[in-house]
């Protein structure tokens, strides 16, 4: 096809794509499901008009896939995620990428192997190419509707994992499959190949991500345009590298590079370039996903899918029955056998009726060579597991969320709800005020205006009791607390770990209570958190290596340039700490005289602990180390 051909196309598909963005918010139906659907149409209307359009030669292709998309959509999705709490999350993640995939896999293959008598290997090629997951969609809906934090790092941490557990497996299973046969010497040798291509994608993301990080913070000079082409150019190496040259998982290895290029890279450039690459990586992601899902739709043929329907039929129920025991099974048994927080049952049918099929599955089974007789039917049956999970998974899956209650609001939220809306009404009735002052309203429309506002905020007020109030106003200290960590970030007071640190905290204490009745409560968690740093494994790591390097005097201005990093982390730390607690005590007091009494000023004696506390570090510091 011409190169001015394709251009016209992409271009016109993006046009499509972002007029289709606008109409699916009014029909209530998923972006990326509405995408398919027109695709869907296009071909459809080419069958049933006999024309053979420009479009028939644009179609979705395995390297298109691998090497163009996979590389953005992975490497946006780890660059959002939150890597912190994917290590808390990191063994049920893992669980469910690896065993959980490798189970599913077995079912699957079993499953049509007994029903449709298919050859084993290929049965199980089918269940290696299809368990993976792309909630590409469903994560989009998670942040619209609320979906807790610890969900979504669940669902979207072991659809980047097992993405790379998928294409190994099948690399794996078709080597099989074309000769006919498994080996005891290969069926010995799989575990180590994984691991060899699993944990080799990882150690090749991260040295290429430190790489660059080093690379582009040296060349950044303030340049925000430089940032993001960096970044660019690292998605795309780190994934063609690994994936052609090493020969190990090109999704891991993105999944490795953006983490680093977060926690390295990004955390000492400005908040504004920061910023300014989350936003680009937002606009690529845009692009690439309107093509992919367009060029889903127009991938499939409506009339090779309606002629083997029973077949599709069979194999999507195959794969929610081995997606159930994945979740069901697997979950509640790592919960319980790491002693982790639970994943609630609701949860877990959102992370089951969730597992969405995608454009990898597709881009798996179009490689698989012409050698192999069954590859048509394969491909009839993974395009007919994606249409469904795409259509009736993704369209529903918005209904079950409000079904199970998951979106509802906590009465804590809901108390913090209703204080923004009393100050909007505050800041609105200012407004008409000054209005009024300025004779731009008169009395009669000032009067009516307020009226209708003090009745809106009736409809949706709620009794709560004392500490529920209580809890109102903590979380109303720690909203103090996040604007000054925001505003310290952004004037360039604090670096970004420092920055990621107290943001992890504030997390944390949003979701534990404060137990206003025992008064040892703060002692307790604060002896806890004092144990929890003695017995750290990084601490203890660290603590280590530098009692190793300080043996060697090569080593000691590496030691100078650290401990005065370290120095300066744990200054930021505390003048940011003392801020921070400041707001929050001055957001205590204006509630005062709203609640009063002892058990406000035991929340006010948390804040006031921890400020002194702060500050006694800090002077503690400045006398042991003036100069610095």
């Amino acid at each position: 096809m011409p190169l001015l051909d394709i251009l016209y196309l992409v271009f016109g598909l993006l046009l499509l794509a972002m007029v289709s963005a606008s109409i699916s918010r009014k029909v209530a139906l998923p972006y990326s499901v509405f995408l398919v659907i027109i695709g869907l149409l296009i071909n459809l209307s080419e069958t049933l008009f006999n024309q053979t359009w420009l479009i028939h030669d644009f179609h979705l292709t395995n390297e298109l896939v691998l090497f163009v998309f996979l590389p953005a959509l992975i490497f946006e999705s780890a660059l959002s995620l939150d890597a912190r709490s994917l290590l808390k999350n990191l063994l049920p993640v893992l669980v469910l990428a690896i065993p959980g995939m490798f189970i599913s896999m077995l079912l699957v293959g079993v499953g049509l192997w007994y029903s449709l008598s298919l050859n084993i290997y290929v049965a199980l090629l089918f269940g290696a190419l299809i368990s993976a997951t792309d909630p590409v969609a469903v994560v989009a809906l998670f942040k619209e509707l609320g979906v807790t934090r610890r969900l979504m790092t669940l669902v979207e941490g072991e659809s980047l994992l097992n993405d790379a557990t998928a294409i190994v497996l099948f690399h794996i299973i078709l080597a099989s499959a074309l000769s006919a046969g498994l080996s005891v010497d290969d069926a010995i040798g799989i575990a180590p190949e994984f691991l060899r291509v699993f944990i080799g994608g990882i150690a090749v993301g991260a040295v290429i991500g430190l790489l660059f990080s080093e690379m582009m913070v040296r060349f950044y000079h303030g340049n925000d345009t430089i940032t993001v082409v960096f970044s660019i150019c690292l998605a795309y190496f780190s994934f063609f590298i690994a994936e052609r040259e090493l020969h190990v998982s090109g999704v891991m290895s993105v999944l490795a590079s953006a983490i680093c290029l977060n926690l390295v890279g990004l955390m000492r450039v400005s908040h504004e370039t920061s910023h300014t690459v989350h936003s680009s990586w937002e606009v690529l992601l845009l692009i690439c996903n309107s093509l992919l899902f367009i060029l889903i739709g127009l991938s499939v043929d409506i009339f090779n899918l309606i002629g083997s329907w029973d077949s599709v039929l069979l194999a999507v129920a195959a794969v929610l029955l081995a997606r159930a025991v994945s979740v069901y099974l697997f979950v509640p048994l790592t919960t319980r056998f790491f002693a982790l927080p639970k994943v609630c049952l609701n949860e877990q049918h959102i992370m089951w009726w969730g597992g969405l099929k995608g454009g990898l599955a597709i881009a798996i089974v179009l490689s698989i060579p012409d050698q192999l007789p069954e590859k048509q039917l394969l491909i009839d049956l993974t395009v007919g597991v994606v249409m469904i999970s795409l259509l009736l998974n993704a369209t529903t899956i918005r209904h079950l969320i409000h079904c199970l209650k998951i979106d509802r609001l906590s009465n804590s939220e809901w108390a913090e709800y209703q204080q923004n809306r009393e100050r909007v009404k505050l800041s609105v009735n200012d407004v008409l005020e000054r209005f009024n002052q300025m004779k731009l309203l008169d009395n009669q429309l000032q009067n009516s205006l307020g009226a209708a506002l003090e009745n809106d905020l009736k409809q949706v007020r709620l009794d709560f009791s004392k500490v529920q109030r209580l809890e109102q106003v903590h979380l109303s200290a720690l909203n103090a607390e996040r604007s000054e960590l925001e505003f310290l970030h952004e004037i360039g007071l604090m670096n970004y770990y420092t920055y990621v640190t107290f943001k992890d905290i504030l997390n944390e204490d949003s979701e534990r209570a404060i137990y206003v009745d025992d008064p040892n409560s703060h002692d307790i968690n604060h002896q806890q958190i004092t144990e929890n740093v003695k017995h750290n494994r990084f601490i203890r790591i660290e603590l280590f290596l530098i009692r190793l390097l300080s043996k060697f005097n090569g080593t000691l201005w590496l030691l100078v340039k650290y401990q005065e990093r370290r120095f300066a982390n744990r200054i930021q730390h505390d003048i940011a700490g003392i801020l921070m607690a400041h707001e929050g005590l001055k957001e205590i007091k204006r509630n005062e005289a709203i609640l009063g009494g002892d058990k406000l000023s035991k929340i006010k004696q948390i804040y006031q602990t921890r400020l002194q506390r702060r500050q006694k570090r800090l002077n503690g510091f400045k006398q042991m180390y003036p100069e610095f």
